[in-house]
């Protein structure tokens, strides 16, 4: 895994990278780490939750000998929480990583976020998720405009997530948080530091190819935001209705022509967010996160 030897930041940076079943997406995944300008980690562990593909095979081709490359097996799928919770026991930086491994970074994607922590105040940074096109139709021009959207909000209030940064003062999550982004989002704040967010920072995700899928991860994301809410009480940014609203507008006026498809954004997200309260609150209903991390999170 050779990589480059520059850089331009003073921290010592631990990556984790949780995986379930990912062959498919690790090698370009891990190129686009290695390639990285003007950024050196210190070491980065990939956390394999009880695959039934080869992806652990995948890893140990690709990383080679590069001793700052450490595997994390699980030999059952324990959920992503957990996932986390192993990285955060193992790793030494002052600044941790956590990225999906369904996802391509820009080349300057890591320097641009670890350049933030420069500013003793921030205590968590996270990238521009941008989708990648592998769907087509309505689903993927959902997914665009849905990306667009999160962009232009969190350029008003961060809301964090696909890569994000933080500094290591966590020493655990819940097992069963499902939204665990805002969950540490939450305990960064509480301990004093602010979120920032970098438009410049480039981080390619994979969405939802089917309008199902895409329902059911905008019900299981809000169902996670209201169990963080319950939880900590702490309300992630896009539960903002008047800021979330604004964005909204703002955005139709600027790309008058994608109106339909914020119009059907609109109609699926509150739909999917009525039934996430339903199961929450009357249902009593429990998301299965171990599920929903293998399945809907691709």
């Amino acid at each position: 895994m050779p990589m480059s030897f520059k850089s331009q930041h003073p921290y010592r940076y631990s990556i984790g990278v949780p995986v379930y079943n990912e062959e498919k997406n690790l090698e370009s995944f891990i190129h686009s780490v290695a390639i990285q300008e003007n950024f050196i980690f210190d070491e980065i562990f990939f956390i394999v939750s009880g695959c039934t593909d080869s992806s652990e095979r995948v890893i140990q081709r690709c990383i080679g000998d590069d001793t700052r490359c450490r595997v994390l097996r699980q030999e059952k799928r324990e959920g992503k929480s957990l996932a986390i919770n192993a990285f955060l026991k193992e790793a030494k930086g002052e600044i941790l990583i956590l990225i999906s491994a369904d996802t391509m970074l820009d080349k300057y994607c890591l320097s641009k976020v670890a350049g933030l922590f420069s500013d003793a105040t921030v205590g968590m940074a996270g990238a521009h998720p941008i989708p990648f096109k592998n769907t087509c139709g309505i689903t993927y021009l959902m997914n665009k405009v849905l990306w667009d959207l999160h962009h232009a909000l969190c350029l008003k209030k961060p809301k964090l997530g696909e890569l994000v940064a933080f500094r290591n003062i966590i020493k655990k999550i819940p097992f069963d948080i499902v939204a665990d982004e805002a969950y540490i989002e939450a305990l960064i704040l509480k301990n004093g530091y602010s979120l920032c967010y970098t438009s410049d920072a480039l981080v390619y995700n994979r969405c939802p190819v089917t309008v199902k899928d895409f329902f059911w991860q905008r019900m299981r994301i809000f169902w996670g935001h209201l169990d963080v809410k319950k939880k900590v009480n702490y309300a992630v940014a896009s539960m903002d209705k008047g800021l979330l609203l604004g964005v909204v507008v703002r955005y139709c006026v600027k790309n008058f022509h994608t109106v339909v498809i914020i119009t059907i954004l609109c109609v699926l997200e509150l739909l999917s967010r009525t039934v996430a309260l339903c199961c929450y609150y009357c249902m009593r209903k429990i998301f299965p996160y171990m599920y929903i991390w293998s399945k809907y999170n691709k």
